[in-house]
């Protein structure tokens, strides 16, 4: 199973849960419903993993700035088009036979 996402943001992704408290929620409450569409997918991910390891895979980009779940603005769609062409160029690239190659290696092996 190839499990493509659909693009994630984290603020401070060395720091996530930073300046979480009463008045960011009241001001970000996004990032709740946020956290309430998340929940589910990082159990399912986590489940998949661990029942079918080597047959599971997840590929998510990280997106420098966030995107709205409803922005269909031509620059939105280019920017994350552009985005998974860097992707599959970076997957490509340092592959170590660990993402990219894994896939191609069981699609042939089928």
């Amino acid at each position: 199973i190839l499990s493509l996402g659909t693009g994630d943001f984290v603020s401070d992704p060395l720091n996530p849960e930073a300046n979480r408290n009463l008045l960011f929620w009241a001001r970000n409450h996004q990032s709740v419903f946020k956290i309430l569409m998340d929940g589910p997918q990082n159990n399912i991910d986590l489940h998949l993993n661990s029942v079918l390891s080597d047959n599971y895979y997840r590929w998510q980009i990280w997106l420098e700035n966030p995107i709205e779940l409803d922005d269909k603005q031509d620059t939105t769609t280019d920017r994350l088009i552009d985005l998974a062409h860097g992707h599959l160029e970076e997957m490509e690239a340092y592959d170590n036979r660990h993402r990219l190659g894994c896939v191609i290696e069981n699609l042939r092996s089928k």
